[in-house]
This record gives structure tokens, C-alpha cells and sequence, in this order.
């Protein structure tokens, strides 16, 4: 059997990690990555290793930041991506079948166990998703204000608040967030504030939902409404639940078909009862091009890095696949 060569890229702030030494012993070199030394570097040097493949250790946002740096490369065949999950939800992990989270108690064989699975694994491609952020200026008229990219899920209103509100917690003090159980319950706490607040519950009478040029009606009592790309959602929530019967005429999920799908949620409340298994999200739509118009500000987040959209408009594409 051929084996590859493997590029592992860390961010610096998982450099206490217990997994972070033993890669170190396993592979002879391994990439930082920090604010000032992104993924290039490291591919830039494995550009003439033929068949190598990254290993992003990290969360969701590692491997988004990884799988960008590889488009703008501009590679003849792009070498794939392999994930050792270190973040909180691992939402692309789970789904990519790397895990819901590396625990450093066993690394060391653990480690050996993922070298042998990134050499033997199939590829698997993952579709990506452009969306276009624009604000409406105060003359009426829209500027476009810049673009990501979405490979997980977007979220619009409850659901971002929360993300939004527990960003801004870490960014004041980071020192708080030191591992996965810690932050989901900090998360969690976020969530149960929002129970009370509602802040999102006019999100029916300010947003407007379109997909595939169809006008699609967003129910009187949503306070969210999410986008998915892929089963997994805050941590291993499928909204989409293929498994299930379902009253309706929507096709199955899948993470490389060109398609979206579109749920709605009914508040935090809502939110926490999905988590656990008491609920299900409404199903509204799938499609391939879908505008979400709004009147008012509300938070958005995209593969869970959240900010506060003003009025505007947020239109989702396709933009290709990656492996």
C-alpha cells in the first residue's frame, strides 16, 4: 500500500495540548500556525511532495482557514484534508468520520491509530458555499461589503446571538475558555439567557426568505433560521434528520449534492431541547441559490465565527467542491 506524506498544520493555541508534543515525535515537521504564519508556508514547502495530505489539527475554523489557503494555491490536484479535532463542536469532524474530539489521555497510540487512517482513507468531497454580505446604505441603495466562505452552516438570528454573545465572553477573557467541557457549558449558559430575552422573535416580520427565486414563508413563530451544508450542527445535532419520515417532499441530505437545506428554530428553548434529542427543527427548503433580505440588525454566523449583519442582504452559491 502507497503511504503518504503527511503536512500537519497546529494552531499556536493548542500548542499545550498533550497531542501537540507526541506529533511532534511522530512527524518529523510540523507547522504553527498564528496571526502572523498561516497554512501557505507549509504548502508551499510540500508542493513538489507528490500525494501529500494536511493534517489540520483543530476546530471547524482550522480546517475552513486550511481548505482556503489550499484553493488560493491553486494546487493541480488539491491534496486532501484529514482533521485531528481539538475544537468544541467539531461539527465537520463528526461528519468526515476524524471523531467529535481527540482526548489527549491515549494520544500517543491514538496518534499512531489517525496516521494509519489518514493513509488508508478514501476521499471524500465537501461541497462550499460563497455567501455574499451586503448592508444597505442609508440612501437605500446596497454596496457590497465583502465574502466568505460556508462549509458547515449559516445561522440567522437565535442561534448566532448565542454564538455571538459567547465570542464576545472569550475575546474578553480567554483565560476562561480552556477546554471543550468548560466552553460548552459557558455555551449553554449563553443559551438560557436568551430563553428570557427573545431578542430574535421579530426575525418573521424582518427577514425575507428566498430560494431558487421562490419566495419562501417563514413561520410566525421563528426566531432562527439556519442553513446546513452538512448532519452535524453544535456539536452533533442533525436538523435535517435523514433517518426520520418526514410529511413532505424534500430529498435527503447530503454534503456534496449542490444543494442546501433550510430549517427554521423556535428560540433558544428550542434550540436546547434539539441538543438533546426533544425536539426537531421545522424543514422550509432546499435549493441552490438562496437571499435572505433584512430590514433590521440581526447576528449571523458562519461555521460558527458569528458578528452582527446590518440591513441588507446575505445571498448564498455554490463555489465549488474540496476533499
Amino acid at each position: 500500500m502507497e503511504r503518504f506524506s503527511v503536512l500537519p498544520l497546529i494552531p499556536a493555541n493548542s500548542l499545550g495540548l498533550p497531542c501537540s508534543g507526541q506529533i511532534r515525535l511522530l512527524l518529523s515537521q510540523v507547522f504553527i500556525l498564528n496571526a502572523s504564519q498561516g497554512p501557505e508556508i507549509g504548502l508551499k514547502l510540500f508542493s513538489h511532495v507528490a500525494n501529500f495530505r494536511v493534517l489540520a489539527c483543530g476546530g471547524d475554523g482550522t480546517v475552513a482557514w486550511v481548505i482556503d489557503a489550499i484553493e488560493k494555491q491553486n494546487f493541480d490536484s488539491p491534496p486532501p484534508v484529514a482533521i485531528l479535532p481539538l475544537g468544541t463542536g467539531n461539527d465537520l469532524s463528526r461528519v468526515l468520520r476524524w471523531g467529535k474530539g481527540f482526548s489527549g489521555g491515549d494520544s500517543h497510540g491514538g496518534l499512531n491509530a489517525l496516521l494509519q487512517d489518514i493513509n488508508q482513507a478514501a476521499i471524500t468531497m465537501l461541497d462550499r458555499w460563497k455567501v455574499n454580505i451586503t448592508e444597505e446604505k442609508q440612501d437605500g441603495r446596497s454596496s457590497k461589503v465583502h465574502s466568505k466562505f460556508m462549509m458547515n452552516y449559516l445561522g440567522i438570528g437565535c442561534d448566532a446571538k448565542v454564538a455571538y454573545e459567547f465570542h464576545m465572553l472569550r475575546e474578553e477573557n480567554p483565560k476562561k475558555f480552556y477546554n471543550r467541557f468548560v466552553n460548552k457549558l459557558r455555551y449553554a449558559k449563553e443559551g438560557a439567557k436568551d430563553i428570557m430575552d427573545r431578542a430574535c422573535a421579530d426575525l418573521p416580520w424582518q427577514a425575507w426568505l428566498e430560494v431558487d427565486v421562490k419566495d419562501i414563508p417563514i413561520p410566525m413563530d421563528s426566531e432562527g433560521l439556519i442553513i446546513l451544508n452538512i448532519s452535524s450542527y453544535m456539536g452533533g445535532v442533525d436538523l435535517w434528520q435523514n433517518e426520520y419520515e418526514h410529511n413532505d417532499e424534500f430529498n435527503f441530505q447530503s454534503m456534496h449534492d449542490q444543494m442546501f437545506e433550510v430549517v427554521c428554530v423556535c428560540g433558544a428553548w428550542h434550540l436546547g431541547k434539539l441538543q438533546v434529542g426533544l425536539s426537531k427543527a421545522r424543514r422550509l427548503a432546499q435549493g441552490k441559490d438562496i437571499r435572505i433580505h433584512h430590514s433590521s440588525p440581526f447576528p449571523v454566523q458562519i461555521d460558527g465565527e458569528p458578528f452582527i449583519h446590518q440591513p441588507g442582504c446575505l445571498e448564498i452559491t455554490h463555489h465549488g467542491l474540496s476533499c
